[in-house]
């Protein structure tokens, strides 16, 4: 604020043109002792004052954590999240939690501009929008969903949340207990291993949709690779519960894309799917789940098939659509 009433101030000094003696005359001005062209008065302190006014965006009623007026409501950068490449701030902050309240209580979208992000993203409320600018990425998990605990505390379910832009992540795209999440965009799980946050030199965990999800809808999901210690997954693209009751339902993907898979390229579970192609380009390249016992299987499958490392391994399935599966041999 303080530059642009300098330059106001620069404008009033401007004004001083036709001294007939020792007083000077404010008059309308149009070109000045420098031969530099000028608006009438009038109308340049109206730019200087709409200059002055976005540098500055009132609190809305009811918005919470406003640190930077400066920037617009819904822009991550006025609550103090920033893509700094340095700070965690879903673990660091409330920052997060801010955000989604603000969106969820007052109707905004949240905005994050491009940048890297050195952080999870965590989003468990209802009612939820946000955009992605291209280029803006994360290097730790993205998940969507809310959190179950057993015994006497009911479920949490969490619905009616719109993303924009393509979500991109160096780690993890994960959903739990979501009903109702539409991404108008892609999901891409990027590998970049020296940069990974949850899990260094890991080329990535790859995409989870789990047990609760209801009604997705998203353009591409694109996993570049996944290592074959298989952290949190059994496939590249992984969509499965471990209750047959609360299976994935209503998953519709333009296309299912997996660069390479150490271990299984794609595994689904659930009912109402519609699918237009899924793409394994190379799968099988490693050792499945790397370390662990002979016991370990796919969420509701044998262990032996499990072994066998596997393209695209539908299981439990019904109600589907799926136009075309290209899968590359492993061994070619």
């Amino acid at each position: 604020m303080d530059s642009a009433i300098a330059k106001l101030n620069g404008s009033f000094d401007n004004l001083i043109i036709n001294a007939g003696n020792s007083n000077a005359e404010v008059v309308d001005m149009r070109t000045d002792y420098k031969g530099n062209k000028w608006d009438t008065s009038g109308k340049r302190l109206d730019d200087m004052t709409k200059e002055i006014e976005v540098l500055y965006y009132e609190p809305l009623p009811g918005e919470k954590g406003v640190l930077n007026t400066q920037y617009k409501p819904g822009d991550v950068r006025r609550y103090g999240i920033f893509p700094d490449g340095v700070t965690n701030w879903n673990l660091t902050t409330d920052y997060i939690t801010t955000i989604q309240e603000n969106s969820a209580n007052l109707g905004l979208e949240i905005f994050f501009p491009s940048g890297i992000y050195n952080s999870e993203f965590n989003l468990y409320m209802s009612n939820v929008s946000c955009r992605f600018e291209a280029g803006c990425e994360f290097t730790g998990l993205l998940h969507f969903g809310g959190v179950i605990r057993k015994g006497d505390t009911e479920v949490t379910k969490i619905e009616n949340v719109r993303l924009y832009g393509d979500l991109v992540t160096y780690d993890r795209f994960g959903t739990f207990y979501i009903d109702g999440l539409t991404i108008e965009g892609n999901i891409h799980v990027k590998s970049v291993p020296e940069k990974a946050l949850n899990y260094p030199g890991l080329r990535t965990r790859g995409c989870h949709i789990f047990r609760g999800t209801r009604n997705l809808r998203v353009n591409d999901i694109i996993v570049d690779d996944i290592d074959e210690m298989g952290f949190s997954n059994d496939a590249a693209i992984e969509i499965d519960a471990n209750d047959m009751n609360e299976l994935p339902t209503n998953i519709n993907v333009r296309r299912m894309i997996v660069k390479k898979s150490d271990i299984h390229g794609v595994y689904l579970m659930g009912n109402g799917y519609n699918v237009d192609e899924i793409i394994v380009e190379e799968f099988g390249k490693g050792t499945y789940r790397k370390g662990q016992t002979d016991n370990t299987s796919c969420i509701g499958a044998d262990p032996k098939q499990s072994r066998e490392l596997k393209g695209v391994w539908l299981n439990r399935m019904g109600d589907s659509y799926i136009g075309k599966i290209s899968v590359n041999n492993a061994d070619d």
